[in-house]
């Protein structure tokens, strides 16, 4: 019997496994592999993801795995560009975000709880759940041999990421592709601006890059919806005509060179809201639980914030010795952790829409462009730093706002207040359902949420 049994040992599984192998508590840590992975996504670490690796005891992480330092945003719209820092705020002096290879930042949470007695690595593919009258007492899973095998525990943790296996056996499976993203590296790239990450708004369809290491960029491009995406000779006819033509000349030939070498890879984009869970004995967290697009690269922040939460919570107080006190804790953890995210979720979901509509597009940079708190405060909510929703509600509105005026004022006549009605209804339209589905409450638009005030709660 074991105290805690984690299913996953992505981001959100290494990084608990990690934190409890100082903690007095029994932990089975399951996963189909313990190899390093190969992946697209969970490579930009915002600052917020940062601060709460650091609150956990775990920013030593980041040290050895040649990970850079990303100061802030460079945008670019057609022949303009702007640059932001992420933020100036004292209380998280030094709080940088991070680009890195996932890969290696997981080996490096593992090997925090490797070999450690009370950490146990169990190989294996978790399939079902040991279910009594909708109480997890465990977990059914396949060993290396193709056998059913079983982990008891007080407390299941589910967190095996966005293809979770287990997900559908506790809430509805609810989840949407909003796009898909094609991934490659560019060696050897020179950046318009090192240290920071580069969103490219000029297309029909953003694309971002950032640097994963001294060597390596990574270069994402989206493409909308939940269609077949452009393959061989014409994906690569696609890079070279729609992609090219917005970037600089310095990084031409590192992105012809990683044309040629065809080494790309694929993802699909989800947003799922979170569900609670109702059963007791178990609970979600992370992309097993939640998604948003990772334009804004809040995904690791927001799996943190939940690690964070969890720890915070449950695990206090003798919870793990009383099942009853332990069914009181976990749905006020769902309570907490969806008003933490919600504004991480929204920004996501709300500057994607924005990047995909050419006058809302426009509008945004021309308002971030202006500066000040323009752009500060976005930035502090895009970093992560702060959660705050009234913010979050009022740069959205203005950004809609001042567009319209901009429009009606550049060129006066029905068309131009046409246009102008048309951006003030497009923008309602992408934000009032992602507050309704993010349950966002409207009448509590005033409570700051800084992610200081919770490594201090």
């Amino acid at each position: 019997m074991y105290d805690i049994c984690i299913v996953g040992a992505g981001v959100s599984g290494a990084s608990l496994a990690a934190h409890f192998s100082s903690k007095d508590v029994k932990v089975a840590l399951l996963d189909v592999s313990f190899e390093e992975r190969d992946r697209i996504v969970g490579e930009l670490m915002q600052p917020g993801g940062v601060f709460i690796l650091n609150q956990l005891g775990l920013g030593d992480v980041l040290d050895n795995i040649d990970a850079c330092t990303i100061n802030g945003y460079a945008l670019f719209n057609k022949d303009k560009n702007i640059v932001m820092d992420y933020h100036d705020d004292p209380s998280f002096e030094g709080v940088k975000g991070r680009g890195l290879n996932n890969g290696k930042f997981i080996q490096a949470l593992r090997s925090k709880s490797v070999n450690k007695e009370n950490i146990d690595f169990i190989l294996g593919e978790a399939i079902d759940f040991i279910d009594i009258e909708n109480h997890i007492e465990g977990i059914v899973y396949l060993d290396e041999n193709k056998e059913n095998q079983t982990i008891m525990a007080k407390l299941t943790i589910v967190c095996d990421g966005f293809f979770s296996t287990l997900r559908k056996k506790l809430i509805p499976e609810q989840k949407s592709i909003t796009s898909q993203f094609v991934g490659l590296v560019l060696e050897d790239c020179e950046l318009p601006y090192e240290g920071y990450g580069h969103i490219f708004m000029s297309g029909d369809a953003p694309f971002l890059c950032y640097r994963i290491s001294d060597k390596e960029v990574r270069l994402l491009v989206d493409f909308p919806g939940d269609v077949p995406l452009p393959k061989g000779e014409e994906l690569k006819s696609h890079l070279s005509t729609k992609v090219r033509e917005h970037i600089p000349e310095s990084m031409y030939h590192s992105l012809d060179k990683g044309i040629v070498n065809g080494k790309f890879k694929f993802m699909p984009n989800h947003y799922m809201t979170a569900i609670e869970c109702k059963k007791t004995g178990v609970v979600m967290v992370g992309d097993s639980l939640n998604m948003r697009h990772p334009l804004t690269g809040g995904g690791m922040t927001a799996a943190l914030t939940d690690v964070m939460l969890l720890c915070k919570s449950i695990l206090q107080d003798g919870c793990l010795v009383s099942v009853e006190l332990l069914n009181q804790k976990i749905p006020k953890y769902y309570e907490e952790r969806n008003a933490w995210n919600a504004s991480i979720n929204i920004l996501a979901e709300a500057l994607y829409k924005v990047c995909l509509n050419v006058e809302l597009k426009d509008a945004c940079f021309n308002y971030l462009a202006k500066g000040a708190h323009y752009s500060k405060e976005p930035l502090l909510l895009l970093s992560g730093l702060s959660r705050d929703n009234s913010t979050l509600f009022k740069h959205f509105i203005q950004v809609a706002l001042i567009g319209a005026k901009d429009n009606v004022m550049g060129e006066f006549g029905f068309k131009s207040i046409d246009n102008s009605y048309g951006m003030l209804k497009k923008a309602s339209q992408i934000l009032f359902p992602l507050v309704m589905s993010e349950k966002m409450n409207i009448l509590d638009l005033a409570s700051t949420k800084n992610l200081s005030k919770l490594a201090s709660a």
